[in-house]
């Protein structure tokens, strides 16, 4: 202990830091730190608040409260840490990182003697005996490798998704104005499910459910279908129950066609954008679609399993209820396949956004399905969805405690924490959009946790899907 004494060094290079040191000043910059523009400044002053600087104006060097920064100004050191900001100064791995990505390069530093001794690599050691063991990655590594392929393959599919998601949410409406004057033709749909089973994941398409907006009647049986698909599908592959369904095309088919009975409600009530109250003409009209879907659906010779989706998917486990309908149906003639599309159904309706309300969350929609499930929604089947979903459904956006932003990409499976997805941050602590993008694995990461859900609209407005159809990661 007694041979330990600090030792000062100048004038340090990003690359010659080593975890434990304490930086005392940043003073090498990159070209953007020079002539300062207004984003910059005021990057500096948030950041650096109560930070002393020395900054060249006017072709002379003068000392300054950051407070006092002014566009034009060049950055030559940045000093005087207060203690609100001693996580700019003690170096680690995090901190080298965001200091590469910001482009500050040189530093004055103080450390401990004994902390250079050989027990104790520099962090370019270390990350040359990392890239030296790719070529037999660890366990972590790999897991890693398979979580970015996933990702960047989950993005590609979303890009490919998106324009025939649009496309059969307009066969949809095309087939429902097509009931609306008498002619039961389903065959566009049935065209589009077959692209979907065959060429498009239902994976993507339920993701970009939780981010686009949608309306209330055919985008939604889209959505609806797409999620329904993927969850049922998983839920089969886990527990070898078998399907009520003939083929795959059919079981998204059913989902589909849930809402068809709607196509004899009249369209302007349909298509408004008023909300009605619970007791209103309007809404007793609307309340009938069930009764109406699973009349037309058996005149069409559809099978039993299809029928009962549409005819009991708004029935709740407690059928006293005032939102349980139609009236006087047991919920013992409610299949196993209409409980888990009624609580998808759920999801999507408070999800999608509508012209007469607010979005909610979907971390929000499943904590508020959660509350309700063994008394509205069948607790069991809720456990399913959830644990194929997980508190944080794939395209959630999410703040991270270390105030970093992304979105989820990646849902625990195999009995994981479902607090604990995968995130692809698109925005860093500073608030800076990134344009190469991290992958933060709660899972592994157990010192970053989720402090709360977002609403993607509120925070990248319209452009939330193509932030999101954006994310690289390597």
């Amino acid at each position: 202990m007694g041979d330990s004494h600090i030792v000062e060094k100048f004038d340090v290079m990003l690359n010659e830091l080593q975890e434990g040191m304490l930086i005392t000043a940043y003073s090498g910059f990159g070209p953007k730190y020079v002539l300062i523009d207004q984003k910059m400044c005021q990057f500096v002053r948030h950041n650096f608040k109560d930070c002393k600087l020395v900054v060249a104006r006017r072709e002379k060097e003068i000392k300054i409260q950051s407070s006092e920064l002014q566009e034009g100004d060049t950055i030559v050191k940045i000093y005087d840490f207060p203690p609100h900001l001693a996580k700019l100064a003690k170096v680690n791995p995090q901190l080298v990182k965001a200091l590469k990505y910001r482009d500050i390069i040189q530093f004055d530093v103080k450390h401990k003697a004994h902390l250079a001794d050989d027990s104790r690599r520099d962090l370019q050691q270390i990350i040359q005996l990392v890239n030296q063991s790719t070529k037999q990655p660890t366990a972590k590594q790999s897991r890693r490798l398979e979580a970015i392929r996933e990702t960047n393959e989950l993005i590609r599919k979303v890009n490919e998704s998106v324009k025939v998601r649009k496309d059969v949410t307009d066969s949809v409406e095309y087939a429902m104005d097509n009931a609306r004057r008498g002619h039961n033709d389903i065959s566009d749909i049935r065209r589009y499910v077959n692209k979907i089973t065959e060429d498009v994941s239902a994976d993507a398409l339920a993701a970009i459910a939780s981010i686009k907006a949608s309306d209330q009647t055919y985008a939604h049986c889209v959505d609806v279908g797409v999620i329904f698909q993927n969850v049922y599908n998983l839920i089969l592959e886990e527990t070898g129950k078998s399907s009520a369904f003939q083929s795959q095309n059919e079981s998204i088919l059913s989902a589909f066609l849930h809402d068809f009975g709607k196509s004899q409600i009249p369209k302007d009530l349909l298509d408004s954008t008023v909300r009605f109250e619970r007791d209103s003409k309007e809404m007793r009209v609307m309340m009938a679609h069930p009764f109406y879907g699973a009349k037309l659906l058996k005149e069409m010779g559809m099978p039993d399993s299809i029928v009962n989706m549409a005819h009991y998917h708004h029935v709740k486990q407690d059928i006293s209820m005032l939102s349980s309908y139609p009236s006087g149906c047991s919920y013992d003639k409610v299949s196993f396949e209409t409980r888990l599309l009624s609580i998808v159904d759920a999801y999507q309706a408070l999800v999608g956004r509508r012209k007469y309300k607010r979005s909610w969350s979907p971390p929000a929609t499943m904590r508020y399905i959660e509350a309700l499930s063994g008394v509205e929604y069948d607790y069991e089947v809720w456990l399913k969805f959830l644990k194929i979903m997980g508190m944080f459904p794939k395209g959630s956006l999410v703040e991270l405690s270390n105030h970093s932003i992304g979105f989820v990409v990646s849902v625990p499976l195999n009995d994981g924490d479902p607090q604990r997805p995968i995130i692809a941050v698109v925005r860093n602590e500073y608030g800076e959009d990134l344009e190469h993008h991290e992958l933060v694995d709660l899972h592994e990461s157990l010192d970053i946790s989720i402090i709360r859900d977002l609403d993607n609209q509120e925070v990248f407005g319209s452009n939330a899907l193509d932030v999101f159809m954006g994310i690289e990661v390597s």
